[in-house]
């Protein structure tokens, strides 16, 4: 996985970084293979970025403001093995 580079979104001049570890996921059935974490809806290049990709951060919604933020989790403050 350390020859992929990480996939970096961006959103109003915030970066969403994704190490290749999270949106690489382990195929369920072959060892050496892997699946891409992010989908193509085909429609104007929007993708689905799934569960697995955003492993690493929180998703927070604000609906009264309509936003949407991301936080980067704190593994030692849940106990979630990162």
């Amino acid at each position: 996985l350390a020859a992929y580079p990480p996939i970096e979104l961006q959103f109003n001049g915030v970066t969403l970084s994704m190490p290749a570890d999270t949106y690489l996921v382990q195929h369920p059935s072959h060892y050496n293979a892997r699946c891409l974490g992010i989908l193509s809806t085909g429609y104007g290049g929007m993708l689905i970025i799934g569960d697995t990709t955003l492993f690493s951060y929180t998703m927070i919604v604000d609906v009264a403001a309509g936003m949407v933020g991301f936080s980067p989790v704190n593994a030692k403050g849940c106990g979630a093995p990162i």
